[in-house]
């Protein structure tokens, strides 16, 4: 086997990065274009344990760890 051939694909950070800001960005745009389907999977993400609707409040007991760290952080280019 080759060295080339035995190389395991590096993910591509950046690409994952922007689309992940993609999400959250467009959440809106993307939920008003999805299926029923994609749409109980985008809201599992974002709310993982439901919303409570009551008289005057919407609640989340649970808020997804996509936004559970308040710090921004930096990709530093080196890593790739």
């Amino acid at each position: 086997m080759e060295a080339e051939d035995a190389r395991v694909d590096q993910p591509d950070v950046e690409a994952t990065v922007e689309f992940a800001q993609y999400g959250l960005f467009n959440a809106a745009r993307i939920w008003s274009e999805s299926s029923p389907e994609q749409m109980r999977c985008l809201q599992k993400l974002i709310f993982p344990a439901g919303v409570l609707l009551a008289e005057g409040a919407d609640r989340t007991s649970t808020s997804s760890m996509i936004f559970s760290n308040s710090k921004s952080y930096t990709i530093r280019r080196s890593l790739w």
